[in-house]
């Protein structure tokens, strides 16, 4: 039968435990071990896909976000907005900016707006993407949204340089 959440949590936390102490072939051993008993976990799918992209394994790390955001459900740790989020991050690796932009999009249409720092994420990374694609006016916008709607000294500071860079451009 399906995993609880409690137990998906308990699991969740000791990988993120190994991954602190750099016990990474352990983290892959449990992660490994969880998806044999429960292939359909999006959590443990979004944490493979997590350690391919840090091994810059680019492809496969899309196909397992991929299979993560099809496998939500209501006991998943992660929610579909920070999962396309997390895949929007990886397309440009591999060159797919309009994918990226698709999967940022539908992030801020999924995201609860309480979650600032994920929106200013999705925002930033977004205006990235379209700042690539030369597509100006859409980045200064996703980077003027930020500058109106934080207070966090470090994303305004990073946001007006980019903006910068919008405008030399």
């Amino acid at each position: 039968e399906a995993q609880s959440k409690r137990e998906n949590t308990k699991q969740i936390d000791r990988i993120v435990a190994l991954c602190k102490d750099n016990r990474f072939s352990e983290v892959d051993f449990v992660i490994d071990s969880m998806l044999r008993l429960y292939p359909q976990n999006s959590d443990m799918l979004y944490l493979k896909a997590t350690r391919h992209s840090q091994r810059e394994e680019y492809d496969k790390a899309i196909e397992y976000y991929t299979e993560a955001i099809e496998n939500i459900s209501r006991k998943s740790y992660y929610d579909k907005a920070f999962l396309l989020f997390c895949r929007g991050e990886v397309y440009p690796y591999v060159y797919k900016l309009d994918a990226a932009i698709e999967d940022l999009t539908q992030a801020l249409e999924f995201i609860n707006k309480s979650n600032g720092w994920l929106v200013t994420e999705i925002l930033s990374s977004r205006a990235r993407c379209y700042y690539f694609n030369k597509e100006y006016d859409k980045a200064e916008k996703d980077l003027m949204t930020i500058l109106v709607s934080t207070d966090n000294e470090e994303d305004l500071q990073a946001t007006t340089g980019h903006l910068c860079d919008v405008y030399i451009d």
